[in-house]
């Protein structure tokens, strides 16, 4: 019901006003939309064609076989149902004979050519072919006697019934006859198109004229004779026309044939497509046939033999019509070859106006989807009501039309009410399936004209012009939904069939068993009193035939035939029973030529009588009421058959007529001129929010097709390419449908992701982000089986494979990216890491997918490997381009690429091209991330870091540390140390600090008159000033991740806390209160807490009722928690500790100083180099120079106060730093004069800058390697007695000799 409602939100604003309901009729409506909700949650949603396993039909149609068991009806109706018993089996074979020309395929073009008569295996081909050819040409042979023998049995039809013009003559004979008249056409029209029978005959005659396989004389003539019946076009009409003209008066029995069916045509006599276009051709077929050289069809209407002007109209509403499978004639072109055609009596056929066959606008889908919708709520509420009284077996008291009826007349009620639903249903899909049909004929018969379609090619096949491209997006999306409320309505009415058969029947046997044992009781009477022999005759033999008489009735006994009164005077009262027992279809038939020879109207023409004026108006009135309602009767005998045909679209996939035309160059069509998949394409490609629920019943009509090529053409060539065909087109479908899953999906979490307020002002700019639209693809989702080709397929899991895929796949091209970038990619590979576990997150709510992490670990290649690929390349990444190429900021912590860089830049490769779905969802949506992450592109700082840690875990991190400290030590081991003996070469063995008597400008002077050899040597800036660059920026690195990854830990135990019973103290208001009170106050508050909270500490519940590996996990994880809280796992310091280890070198502490403790003359430790160093890069610039911020950044100070720290240097550093004892003495004298081209103060000004970095490099370098106690570091202390000078040593030796005397 779900689909039904769905589709009937298309047009449904013309629904009628209804009336306030009754409070029963309200009741009922209510227990109606119960018994929907309860199926629609009981099962997946209803947007699949019906789903048999099994088929099974019940066939009521005995094909006359039953008529020996009638002889009580009158000598000319046993007669003529005798003929009409053979002319049925006729018209079978006829049906089997045009299935084989219409499925026949060239055999000769497989058979391979003769090259020559000397070849050596000539004879053997030939014997071959013979062969594989002789079954198949006896089958045209056969055809050939069969359309002798039915020209001739047709002729003699005619001919008897020509000469007894007087009798009577059923309009279901007549109607025999016109079907024969279809048959001659159609099979020779078959002969006529399919020119590959020919050819396949001719190679047959070849192989036995070479192989003399045929020696009698009358095979040989009869093999000639068939060649000129292949060879002649139209042959069998000819000779029905031939076989007709020696039958004298057959003109007024065609034109019997043509006046029935123009009637039946008028007053919709019909139910299924196929028979209303039957009748339309019969029309054609006839006035071909009759019009000639003696026989005028303008003087036939001069006679009012026929009304042209009708059939003008007919031929005009229905221009093309199927002759067979997708074979299409346009009935009207049959008038125009006649000898005797007048245009001027055609008016409506030769005007240039559109046919209404072709329109299909949306005005008439209005309407077929208000019918649609109607014949859903009816067909849901009227079952609903029949199951309750069906299944409780008693009155159904809310209702009130049920109160005050009795049961009987209650279940007449009931079993009539669903009757006329069942006939209704049929009426309405039959309609629908016609239109879809004659819009379908009409577009065969008319290709596109390359004028109307642009995109047309000009060499487009003749097929792929009816099809592809005859169709406009609306007439796609209109037959979609057509075809979908013909699906729908079918999958209820068969999910109803039992209830409908037994309704169907019992009304049948009710309503017959009423008519014939009671309201034929007066005619009866009247005919026997009157003394009309016919009319008694007849409606005896009718109860005979139909009457099912109680056991204590007796004619003899019945007054009414006895006494020849009435009922109400003698009081005489039949009562009829009720019984399931359906009337057989020879039962019908004879029941219904009968009655109809006695209301037949009398025939100026042949001067037939016909009792029909001894009757009273009345009983003429309710026998034709009578043959009104019982002319449906064989179809509703074989609903679920009849269902079945009304619903069968099986043409639009059949294409042999198309084939044919291409004379063998095409052994199939591709899918893209395939109907069906035009039609289901079209849906994926439109992706309107509605029509995507409709996307499984256009797949339908493969199994439409397939059902007519097993059952009916019985042809496994043609299974096997249907079975091919979808196979191929559901894996496009598929892929197709899940691409737009995805897509949907990802634009979705994409829209979820942005931030309201950046939305809102987009939208004030003018810059629309809207969400996206809802289109309905969760019904497809839940979607776990249906029927294709008698599989069942579980389109939820096919959607969940693909949706892993998909999903693996973005992943995987979100790391390409990043990979193909440098170290700033990683906040859009963390947002589309994101992005993408919401997608996961969405689609896991209808679908069961693999977990998001495994998918991750999956495309980081982390399965296998200890370390993924987005560790690897950050650690690369790192060591090439971020370590040499980067400059940091204290300020802002950020790190900027340089403006000069000293190596060579990292060339990445081109990122990988991939679909929009696979990015954000759409272009606009990436487009708006680029931009975003765009900001993000130009700095690596704290976001940077923070996504760091969420991509990579405690063991990726570890590792890349160690991986940091191996790069590091080879750095400082092979590169830093060659350096710093060098610059220890060049750097002055004594350089003391000058007095303060010097002043600022001679003590600047001084120093860069020692320091003169540093400043000069050509590697600083380069070589030595890049090494330290990269070692700081890898120290910074490590404190910086460090740094987010324990904001990430705190966030993480904030959110454990309540779950393992870490509850914060609540606030309390001090005012007025002693300690112990606070105290009371505060303990009591805890208690409350921890009750109200003790059911989510996660632990103890686990352990009390989880299983042993539950218990275990909350275990370890609890404990993990814990080990957070926990004071020194400091990473940075453990990084610290691992570098002090690898400066060992004596290049690092210098010589050791004649005082054993420092030497302030003659210092060659690190820290006086470094000193050195500084007071190169604290020189202002000069012009256009880069300073060595810009060059180098912060990194470069981060390196040299990081190595003094860790060789204990740091004291020293600041008493005998050059530049701070420059910036003292300075401070005090306040001189500025130029020294060398060198500003004093601003030489001053950037020592002071330089002072406060090293200071706060020093703050946090002596935080991390303290023992957290007294802020000093944890170094072992050193007792050291005071230097002791000469002079001090002399004095003092005479006053220990003294002293040593006293003693």
């Amino acid at each position: 019901m779900e689909e039904a409602k769905n589709t009937s939100e298309l047009g449904t604003e013309n629904v009628p006003h209804k009336q306030p309901l009754k409070i029963s009729e309200a009741l009922v409506n209510v227990n109606s939309i119960i018994y929907m909700t309860n199926s629609i949650h009981n099962c997946q949603p209803m947007i699949t064609a019906p789903e048999q396993a099994i088929h099974h039909h019940v066939n009521r149609d005995t094909q006359f076989d039953d008529s020996w068991a009638y002889g009580s009806a009158v000598n000319k109706f046993q007669d003529e149902l005798n003929r009409q018993s053979n002319l049925v089996k006729l018209l079978e074979q006829a049906e089997n004979y045009a299935v084989v020309l219409y499925t026949w395929r060239s055999c000769s073009l497989g058979i391979p050519m003769i090259k020559s008569n000397a070849q050596e295996n000539r004879l053997e081909i030939y014997q071959t072919s013979y062969e594989v050819l002789k079954p198949e040409i006896d089958k045209l042979l056969n055809f050939f006697d069969f359309q002798y023998r039915a020209v001739q049995a047709f002729c003699e039809e005619m001919k008897h019934v020509c000469q007894e013009r007087s009798a009577f003559i059923s309009d279901g004979y007549l109607h025999t006859l016109g079907q024969f008249i279809n048959m001659f056409a159609v099979l020779d029209e078959l002969k006529n198109i399919k020119a590959s029978i020919k050819n396949d005959y001719s190679t047959y005659k070849r192989c036995v004229g070479i192989l003399k396989a045929v020696s009698d004389p009358k095979e040989l003539s009869k093999m000639e004779a068939f060649s000129m019946f292949l060879a002649t076009n139209n042959s069998i009409m000819t000779e029905v026309k031939k076989g007709m003209k020696e039958i004298p008066g057959y003109e007024g029995l065609i034109c019997d044939i043509i006046n029935t069916c123009v009637s039946n045509y008028e007053h919709h006599v019909y139910l299924k497509t196929a028979e209303k276009h039957v009748l339309v051709k019969v029309i054609g077929f006839s006035l071909h046939l009759i019009d000639g050289e003696f026989v005028n069809i303008n003087k036939l209407e001069n006679k009012r033999r026929l009304n042209l002007c009708k059939i003008d109209k007919i031929f005009k509403q229905v221009e093309v019509v199927p002759l067979y499978g997708d074979m299409m004639i346009g009935p009207f072109k049959y008038i125009e070859s006649t000898p005797n055609f007048d245009p001027f009596r055609w008016q409506h056929c030769m005007s240039e106006e559109r046919s209404i066959q072709a329109e299909l606008d949306s005005k008439m889908m209005n309407s077929l989807r208000q019918e649609h919708f109607t014949l859903v709520s009816v067909l849901t509420r009227q079952c609903h009501l029949n199951d309750m009284i069906h299944e409780n077996n008693k009155k159904y008291d809310k209702s009130s039309c049920l109160e005050t009826t009795p049961k009987r007349q209650k279940e007449d009620q009931i079993h009539q009410e669903l009757y006329d639903l069942a006939l209704d249903s049929l009426h309405k899909l039959s309609s629908w399936t016609g239109k879809i049909m004659e819009l379908y004929s009409w577009k065969l018969l008319h290709p596109c004209d390359p004028l109307d379609n642009r995109s047309m090619p000009k060499d487009a096949e003749s097929y792929e012009r009816v099809t592809k491209y005859n169709y406009n997006g609306e007439e796609k999306s209109y037959l979609v939904e057509i075809i979908a409320m013909i699906k729908s309505v079918q999958e209820i009415l068969l999910k109803l069939e039992e209830r409908f058969n037994e309704a169907i029947v019992r009304h049948m046997y009710a309503e017959l068993q009423d008519f014939v044992q009671i309201q034929l009781r007066e005619p009866l009477r009247k005919g026997t009193k009157q003394k009309k022999e016919i009319i008694k005759s007849t409606l005896l033999a009718i109860q005979d035939i139909c009457m099912d008489m109680v056991s204590t009735y007796s004619r003899s006994n019945d007054p009414l035939l006895t006494k020849l009164k009435k009922d109400a005077e003698t009081g005489f009262k039949l009562e009829t029973e009720r019984k399931m027992v359906p009337p057989s279809s020879t039962q019908l038939y004879l029941l219904r030529t009968m009655l109809e020879s006695l209301v037949e109207k009398k025939d100026k023409n042949t001067g037939r009588k016909t009792p029909r004026k001894d009757l009273d108006s009345s009983h003429i009135t309710m026998i034709e009421n009578f043959l009104k309602k019982s002319r449906y009767w064989p179809y509703l005998l074989n609903f679920s058959k009849n269902v079945q045909e009304c619903c069968d679209l099986y043409q639009l996939w059949y294409r042999e007529f198309y084939l044919e035309m291409t004379k063998g160059e095409k052994k199939q069509f591709p899918i893209e001129m395939s109907m069906p998949w035009i039609l289901t394409d079209h849906i994926l490609e439109t992706q309107h929010e509605q029509m995507i629920e409709f996307v499984l019943y256009p797949l339908d009509l493969y199994n439409d097709s397939a059902q007519w090529a097993l059952h009916q053409f019985k042809k496994q060539h043609l299974y096997d390419e249907i079975e091919a065909e979808v196979n191929l087109c559901f894996d496009q479908f598929v892929y197709k449908l899940c691409d737009e899953i995805f897509s949907h999906f990802k634009q979705r979490a994409s829209s979820i992701m942005l931030d309201r307020k950046f939305r809102s002002q987009c939208n004030k700019l003018g810059h629309s982000v809207k969400y996206p639209s809802n289109r309905k693809y969760t019904t497809l989702m839940r979607t776990t089986h249906f029927q294709l080709l008698g599989r069942s397929i579980d389109l939820n899991h096919l959607i969940a494979q693909r949706m892993n895929e998909s999903i693996l796949r973005s992943v995987k091209i979100a790391i390409s990216r990043f990979e193909c970038g440098d170290l700033t990619g990683i906040m859009e590979l963390q947002g589309l890491i994101s992005c993408n576990r919401l997608t996961h997150r969405l689609l896991s709510k209808y679908l069961c997918l693999d977990d998001f992490d495994a998918l991750v670990q999956e495309a980081d290649h982390r399965v296998a490997s200890p370390l993924g690929r987005i560790s690897q390349y950050l650690f690369v990444s790192l060591n090439t381009d971020f370590m040499p190429q980067f400059c940091y900021n204290g300020s802002t912590s950020r790190f900027v690429r340089t403006i000069y860089p000293f190596v060579d830049p990292v060339e990445n490769e081109k990122p990988p091209n991939a679909a929009h779905h696979f990015l954000w969802g759409t272009k606009a949506l990436s487009n708006l991330y680029s931009t975003l992450y765009g900001q993000y592109s130009q700095f690596i700082g704290p976001p940077h870091f923070q996504a760091m840690v969420q991509m990579i875990g405690y063991q990726d991190i570890a590792a890349i540390f160690k991986e940091i400290q191996t790069v590091i030590k080879h750095i400082i081991e092979d590169t830093l140390v060659p350096y710093i003996r060098t610059l220890s070469n060049v750097l002055p063995r004594r350089c003391k600090m000058p007095r303060y008597e010097y002043t600022s400008p001679g003590i600047l002077e001084y120093f860069q008159a020692q320091l003169a050899d540093i400043m000069m040597y050509s590697d600083l800036q380069p070589k030595v000033f890049q090494v330290f660059r990269e070692v700081g920026n890898a120290v910074l690195f490590c404190l910086h991740l460090e740094q987010a990854l324990i904001q990430k830990e705190i966030l993480e135990i904030n959110h454990a806390g309540l779950f393992q019973h870490v509850i914060p103290k609540p606030y309390l208001n001090k005012k007025d209160k002693t300690k112990e009170d606070l105290e009371n106050e505060l303990r009591t508050h805890m208690k409350e807490m921890e009750a109200k909270y003790r059911y989510q500490n996660v632990v103890p519940l686990i352990k009390k009722l989880g299983t042993e590996e539950q218990t275990q996990n909350v275990t370890q994880m609890a404990v993990l928690t814990r080990e957070k809280l926990c004071c020194g796992l400091s990473i940075f310091r453990k990084v610290l500790e691992e570098l002090r280890s690898k400066l060992s070198d004596t290049v690092w502490q210098g010589p050791i100083p004649q005082n054993g403790v420092l030497d302030v003359v003659e210092n060659m430790e690190f820290h006086r180099l470094w000193s050195a160093a500084q007071f190169v890069f604290c020189l202002p610039q000069r012009g256009n120079e880069y300073t060595v911020e810009m060059l180098f950044g912060e990194g470069l100070n981060w390196a040299g106060c990081t190595l003094i720290v860790l060789l204990n240097q740091h004291r020293r550093f600041e008493s005998m730093d050059f530049c701070y004892h420059l910036m003292k003495v300075q401070r005090a004298d306040q001189k500025d004069e130029m020294c060398r081209g060198v500003s004093v103060r601003k030489m001053v000004d950037r020592i002071r800058k330089f002072q406060i970095l090293n200071d706060q490099i020093f703050s946090v370098l002596t935080k991390y390697m303290s023992d957290g106690t007294d802020g000093i570091p944890d170094n072992p202390i050193e007792m050291l007695e005071p230097p002791k000078y000469e002079r001090e040593i002399e004095s003092a030796e005479p006053t220990a000799n003294k002293r040593e005397s006293v003693a």
